[in-house]
């Protein structure tokens, strides 16, 4: 890598003794290329995309298995941001109904059941 009259930490003939030092460095100094391709960001984009996937996938699963019939069809899995679930329900008499059977042992269940870490529930 040529720069300024330097290779390889050679010293071009002729120059003042701290410009020669300085010439002399940058002949050693490399410097990475910038990879300016968008390859690396969409990958990361991708793996992102189907890491969510999975964890709502699962959410879907485990409610559709696990959460009894009656509450089941009033009231389904929104989201999942930040380990917080949100299940959203039609009414307030499902809503009641769903935070009932969550504290009686439906939390754990439903935690237990999904693939993704589940950390609160909250039932709007």
């Amino acid at each position: 890598m040529e720069r300024g009259g330097a290779k390889c930490g050679r010293v071009t003939p002729g120059l003042m003794p701290g410009l020669a030092a300085v010439e002399r460095v940058r002949g050693y100094r490399v410097r990475a290329e910038k990879d300016v391709g968008v390859g690396r960001e969409v990958e990361r984009l991708v793996g992102s995309v189907k890491r969510v996937s999975r964890a709502v996938g699962g959410v879907e699963r485990a409610w559709e298995e696990n959460v009894p019939r009656a509450i089941c069809e009033r009231a389904r899995p929104e989201g999942l941001r930040a380990g917080v679930l949100t299940i959203r329900a039609e009414d307030s008499s499902t809503r009641s109904a769903v935070s009932v059977w969550l504290r009686s042992g439906g939390e754990t269940v439903l935690k237990r059941a999904c693939g993704a870490t589940v950390k609160r529930i909250r039932v709007v």
